[in-house]
């Protein structure tokens, strides 16, 4: 039994190009450099504005949590020092959420260490 019907209906009202149709070398990503402070960070995550998802929600390519607390530590460490640290990028969904594409070890660490006295 074969049948040719779409597994999808299209919306046909959306401006929205699908993007599986959109080219590759078409595709565009911008970016915005922020310069952000461990708190604002931390308070972001609180309010849910930058969602750390729980494992069973995560995208496939993104692992669960494996830092150590010496490894933690050394990177809080680096902030207190002001080395630069590299930078965490975020998607954002469509509830508006920040979603982490990469940087999920160093913002956990962050997040966790405020719980701890310095």
């Amino acid at each position: 039994m074969t049948d040719d019907k779409p597994l999808y209906e299209k919306d046909r009202e959306s401006d929205i190009p699908d993007p599986d149709e959109v080219p590759i070398r078409e595709r565009k990503v911008v970016t915005q450099p922020y310069d952000i402070a461990v708190e604002s960070l931390v308070d972001q995550i609180r309010g849910g504005t930058i969602f750390l998802r729980p494992l069973s929600e995560r995208p496939n390519f993104q692992r669960r949590y494996v830092w150590t607390d010496i490894l933690a530590s050394r990177l809080i460490e680096s902030i207190l020092l002001n080395v630069p640290i590299p930078p965490c990028y975020l998607s954002q969904n469509d509830e508006f959420e920040l979603d982490v594409i990469d940087g999920q070890q160093r913002l956990l660490s962050q997040y966790a260490s405020q719980n701890y006295a310095l």
